[in-house]
């Protein structure tokens, strides 16, 4: 009879052991599945990689009005108050192409009208007209120089015509520097890609348009947050640009992939925000550098 020790028991055991393993199937498939390296789950060697986009500063026009006007608003720190977007492009074009006024139909006051020159001038468009370029004034024919040029081809003359007289002032008079400014003032903007493909820029937020002039001086790292961004991102400037040129681009944003569960469901936007700014022509621009 052999002697039951515990070298012999502890053999019995293991040899147990080692039957139960060989006889069950899921024993075998772990034991090859460890085995094989081709089976394990491969990780990527890099992390999802941070979004660069370019950002912009240029020198843009902006027209304000006295507060006298508006007793009722919050009344600002040096007297003026902007003039909404649609306004400011509409006034700015009127400017640009040298007319005597700009009738403004709807403002948060009601109908404008800003005068550019004195009012005086104003009734008189000859008075002040700005020459550009030479111009040529073709004088009708009389009769006697029509019958004689008859049978030649027209060379597609425009006929001199009075100027159309200057539509009457409507709604609320202002006159340009009395209380009318226009200034020139500086706008930050981010990369954007529009619908169609192209390269374009849209405007950051109001908040963020005082932080990166207030800030752009002394340092050249900025995290911030915007509307039309889920989640905060990092801007880094370069402090050395001048700021006396009308555009150039002064650093990138690096935008940090979102997580899962930062998703665009569980996280709230001011998706007209976005809209507005891919689709107004006051907010969007094309690169031009």
């Amino acid at each position: 009879m052999t002697k039951l020790s515990i070298r012999n028991i502890l053999k019995l055991g293991k040899k147990s052991k080692d039957a139960s393993k060989a006889s069950s199937p899921t024993s075998s498939v772990a034991s090859f599945s460890s085995e094989s390296t081709a089976s394990m789950p491969r990780t990527p060697p890099h992390g999802p990689v941070q979004e660069t986009r370019g950002i912009f500063r240029t020198l843009e026009p902006v027209w304000y009005y006295h507060t006298s006007f508006a007793p009722d608003q919050a009344p600002s720190n040096d007297g003026w108050i902007r003039f909404d977007e649609e306004s400011q492009h509409q006034l700015e074009s009127a400017h640009y192409n040298d007319k005597s006024s700009c009738i403004l139909p709807q403002t948060s006051l009601g109908p404008c009208t800003v005068f550019f020159v004195e009012r005086a001038q104003a009734k008189n468009p000859h008075a002040f007209m700005h020459k550009r370029r030479p111009t040529t004034m073709m004088v009708p024919p009389s009769q006697r120089v029509k019958e004689r040029f008859a049978s030649m081809p027209s060379l597609n003359t425009t006929r001199w015509t009075e100027q159309s007289e200057e539509l009457p002032p409507l709604g609320i008079i202002m006159d340009l520097n009395k209380n009318v400014r226009r200034a020139v003032a500086p706008v930050w903007w981010y990369e954007q890609d529009s619908f169609d493909g192209t390269k374009g820029m849209c405007r950051f937020d109001y908040k963020n348009q005082a932080r990166l002039e207030a800030l752009s001086d002394d340092r050249s790292r900025l995290v911030l947050t915007d509307e039309a961004f889920l989640q905060p991102f990092t801007v880094v400037l370069d402090t050395t640009k001048s700021r006396d040129q009308r555009e150039e681009m002064r650093g990138f944003i690096y935008l940090d992939p979102i997580a899962p569960e930062d998703n665009i469901l569980t996280k709230e936007i001011n998706s007209q925000y976005i809209e507005d700014q891919l689709c107004s022509q006051n907010l969007l621009r094309r690169f031009s550098i």
